[in-house]
Order: structure tokens, then sequence, then C-alpha cells
């Protein structure tokens, strides 16, 4: 069996890409949106279903910006083509949900693509076989991307334009062209359609393309690139600013036109309904600067009795959430770790409950090696560029390894300090969810494959 969309024909990379592919199919066939889904709703609550339907519906922007319809609009969009779709060949009526649900295949979609990106962004790099085997691994069958199939909202469309437009960058730095650059203007600015947060990838865009400047503008005056080449370069960066900025910020502008609404600004739960998750009274250190290591394996102090959750093969434990999430989960460390095993579900205790919890303890052991990988690769860093200062000499490791490095801290210092923001600024449960930085993962993996290199 060829799959030509893969490097050489790599029979690793095949089954790899087969078992991804098996995984994210069961997950889709199992998935529905009135199980728990973040912020999907039921009709009448503004969420993701009603986002969908209006569209669905009326074919236009909504004249409000009430809860996710405050959100950007490409994933409603995207749902709403496929219901008119879907309608053609089977009449649902008024069953806006069963339609809805039908808008799964692009959940399946999103998550195949960005199995497929990630490998190319490993091909791109030029990375050794069984780094790019490890890591392409480890995103076929991590269960907080798989669980994002399961998943109606935003997230796995957003996830994908973020690697998108990590690929195109690294492609442009090396393939400085015309087509390179738009790709990568278009990628982030409709990406920022799907989600705002996607423009963070500009902190990894925007020091490249001043380095990239600055490069070109010292060659140029020591006259090594022509004239018609350093204008090419500088053409390519005006040509991707007039590009990106009015696409990824129009939805932003036309809502604060509008509606006063702030850039990238939040929906505020509404206190004391059934969705509130807003933590009173916690204490800083408690939320940000400890790690109680009791709390990865259960904790009987969540109070469950303000809110209405609704959760996929979910038990309630009389208080206790067993060894996964809680649903007033203070700390962020702590949920960072179990959202990104099985997001907020929580499983009734059978036969499977054994295979969960060893998935979950891999996980907890995957987060721990890959935060110290991530020091000790800051250090091996920190040490190449002191040696090529002193020794002048380029050699001492390989480009490709550097600027592997390089992209794995600058996604970690990215994925942290907007995690740690988003955090402070809205102090809620839900507000710690893995779902928010999923690019973690590839830096993380990243970070841990180059341990011996």
């Amino acid at each position: 069996m060829k799959f030509k969309f893969i490097k050489n024909n790599n029979l690793t990379v095949k089954c790899i890409f087969i078992l991804g592919i098996i995984l994210r199919f069961i997950a889709a066939l199992l998935s529905n949106p009135m199980y728990y889904n973040h912020d999907v709703g039921k009709i009448g609550a503004y969420g993701h279903l009603d986002y969908a339907i209006y569209f669905y519906e009326n074919i236009k922007l909504a004249p409000y910006n009430t809860y996710e319809f405050s959100q950007p609009p490409l994933n409603a969009m995207l749902q709403a083509l496929v219901m008119k779709f879907v309608s053609v060949f089977n009449n649902f009526g008024n069953d806006y949900v069963r339609l809805f649900e039908c808008t799964k295949v692009l959940n399946f979609a999103y998550s195949l693509i960005t199995l497929y990106i990630v490998y190319k962004i490993l091909i791109i790099l030029e990375l050794p076989k069984k780094i790019i085997n490890f890591i392409l691994f480890i995103f076929a069958i991590y269960p907080g991307y798989i669980i994002m199939v399961t998943q109606y909202n935003n997230d796995g469309i957003s996830n994908m334009f973020f690697y998108i437009s990590l690929y195109f960058s690294i492609k442009w730095s090396k393939e400085k062209n015309i087509l390179n650059i738009v790709l990568l203007a278009l990628s982030i600015g409709i990406g920022m359609l799907t989600k705002i947060s996607v423009g963070l990838i500009a902190l990894v865009t925007g020091p490249m393309m001043i380095i990239i400047f600055i490069k070109t503008l010292i060659d140029y005056k020591n006259k090594n690139i022509s004239t018609s080449e350093f204008r090419s370069i500088i053409f390519q960066i005006f040509i991707f600013l007039i590009i990106v900025f009015p696409i990824g910020l129009s939805y932003s502008i036309r809502n604060y036109l509008l509606f006063g609404q702030k850039f990238n600004e939040v929906t505020e739960i509404a206190a004391e309904t059934a969705y509130d998750l807003k933590l009173y009274d916690i204490d800083f250190a408690d939320r940000f600067l400890r790690f109680p290591f009791n709390r990865l394996f259960g904790d009987k102090t969540g109070n469950y009795n303000n809110s209405q959750i609704y959760h996929w093969l979910y038990e309630e434990y009389g208080g206790d959430a067993g060894i996964y999430h809680q649903a007033l989960e203070y700390n962020i460390w702590i949920d960072l770790i179990k959202t990104a095993t099985f997001d907020e579900y929580n499983f009734k205790k059978g036969l499977l409950y054994g295979l969960y919890t060893f998935i979950y303890i891999l996980n907890i052991i995957f987060f721990f090696v890959g935060f110290a990988s991530m020091f000790i690769n800051c250090v091996k860093l920190i040490k190449t560029i002191y040696n090529s200062f002193v020794n002048k000499n380029g050699d001492i490791i390989k480009n490709n390894i550097l600027n592997a490095r390089i992209i794995s801290i600058l996604l970690f210092i990215i994925a942290m300090s907007s995690y740690i923001v988003f955090n402070y600024k809205y102090l809620y449960s839900c507000s710690s969810n893995f779902r928010y930085i999923p690019y973690l993962l590839f830096s993380l993996a990243l970070s841990i494959s180059l341990l011996r290199e």
C-alpha cells in the first residue's frame, strides 16, 4: 500500500497514520454534541450550537455578540455549510441537534489534517527519522488530541491552523518566495477567524521575520545579495502585513465597533448559573505556585453543588471525582495534566478503568519528563550559542537540531505565558484546560526527543 504524502514511503510512519486514523474514527463515531462539550450548549443558550444554527438559517453575521457569538465565526460557518449539505439528502425537520451532530466530520478532518501537518513540520525541520517517528506516534495516540475529535467547538480547527501557520513560518524561512509568504499570511489571518489566540504564532513568526530582515539588510550593505533580492524580501514582508492584519483582525474590529468588545475579550460566565465555575477566595500560591501531588489522584474537597455539568461516561462520586478531573479544580498545573489526558471527563469504574488509570499515569510521567527536558534543552541552547561565539564554529551542532530546539523552547514560553495570563485574568476552573494551549504537546514531545542530540 502506497501513501504518496509520506516521504520515502516509510512503513513506520504508515502504521502510525493508520493507528491515528482508527483512533480518531472511533472517537468521531462515539461523539455527540449533547454529551460533555465545551460551550456547545442547548438551543437558546447562545453556544456553538446556536452559532451554527444562526448561520444555517440566516447566512449572515449575527447582530449581537452574546456568549459564543463573540468568538470568530469561521467554525460556525463551516458547520452551517455541512448542515446545509446534509439537509439536502436527509430532512431532519426542526431536529437541529441531530443535524448539528453531522458536523462531527469536520472535527475528524481537523484532527487528521493536524496530524499530517505535524508530520510535514518534522520533515521540513529535517529531523532524524527516530525523532519524527517518536513525535508522530505521540500525536497519533495522545488522548487529549483524540478527545478533541469528539468536541464541536472551535478548538480543533484553531489548533489545526496554529500548526499550519507554524509550518509555513518554517517553510518561508527556508524558501523565501511570494507563494509561501501569502500562504503564511492567509493561514494566520484565517486561523484568527477561528480563534483569535491563533495569532500567538506571531510570537514565533515575528522574531523570525525581524532576524531575516536584519540579516538581509546586513547582506545587502555588504553586497552579499543583489538589490533585486533585497527588494524581494522587503516586498514579501510588506505583502504579509497587508494580508494578515485585515483578515485576522476583521471580526475583532467589527465587534469592537458594534458592541465595544475589547480585543481578545472572553465572555464572562454569569454568576450562579449552571455553568458558573468561578473560583472564590483561592489563594494565589495555591492556584499558581504550588503543585499539590495529592490532588493528582483525587480530592474530596471539591464543591459540585453550584454547577450542573454533563460528562461523557461520567459518574458522580458524592463529591469525589475519582482520580481524573474535578469540577472546581483550582490548581492550574494539576488541571493541565488532567485535562490533557481526558479533558474534563470522568469514567465509570469498570473493566476499562484500569486502562484509563494507566494512560493517566503515563501522561503524568510525560509531563514531568517534558518539563525537565525543557530546562535541559534551555541549558544546551545557551551552551551552544556561547560556544558558537567563543569558538566561532557553526558546526558544533547541526542547524536543524538547533532550530528545532529554539522552536520547542519558543512554543513552550508562548504556551506557558499565555496560559498563566489567561488563568490570572479569568478566575475559573475551566480556564486551566489543556485545550487552550494544545500546541504545548508539540513543544514537550520535541523537547524530549532532543535530549540525546
